[in-house]
């Protein structure tokens, strides 16, 4: 597992469900309907710390898909503009990952968030429990992938229980110069609100 104290983001998902230019998903009944998996998601909706619109392309989620199969959750997303993680400075940054926030359960909210990211020059991906330790462990981790002009994200179904549902929430998070102390992060998410429907 590549993740080291400290990368586990929960708080940084509380912000941008809670905030950040984006509307927070309303409370669901065990009833809630996913939205189709294969989501779009308008260019130019990226926020940054200050809750101000940025233009911030490499952040900015243009669409996305989750499938399961061979006992596997494949989640990816491209953004308005493609560069690998391990080609772009600024995913060094400790505030720069992806979030996938997983719902197992239809309840709307996310039980597992599954974690993009690079540690020491390699792409890496763990998965977490949400809950309310400060430094949970990881459950287990996945394969990190870009290929053509697509972030990928594999972890096996077994380490989220196997569920019969899934349901799934991307959400960037993107230093936008690792070189500057005073640099504001920038935030897109999708869908929206609610979760897309793995299928």
């Amino acid at each position: 597992m590549k993740s080291s104290t400290g990368r586990y983001r929960i708080l940084a998902v509380a912000i941008l469900t809670l905030g950040v230019g984006v509307a927070a998903p309303a409370n669901a009944s065990p009833a809630t309907k996913f939205v189709p998996a294969a989501i779009t998601d308008p260019a130019g909706d990226v926020y940054d710390d200050d809750d101000e619109p940025t233009d911030a392309p490499y952040a900015d989620i243009v669409s996305a898909n989750g499938r399961s199969g061979a006992g596997n959750l494949v989640l990816t997303y491209k953004t308005a503009k493609a560069l690998s993680p391990l080609d772009d400075p600024n995913w060094e940054s400790d505030n720069t990952f992806t979030d996938f926030l997983l719902d197992t359960n239809a309840d709307g909210d996310a039980d597992f968030t599954v974690e993009y990211a690079v540690l020491d020059g390699e792409q890496y991906v763990d998965v977490y429990q949400v809950d309310d330790q400060d430094d949970p462990p990881a459950l287990c981790s996945g394969v990190a992938a870009f290929t053509s002009g697509t972030h990928s994200a594999t972890v096996p179904l077994s380490c989220l229980g196997n569920p019969s549902s899934l349901g799934y929430r991307v959400e960037t998070v993107y230093d936008q110069d690792v070189d500057d102390d005073s640099s504001l992060a920038a935030y897109d998410v999708a869908p929206e609100t609610g979760f897309a429907k793995v299928n």
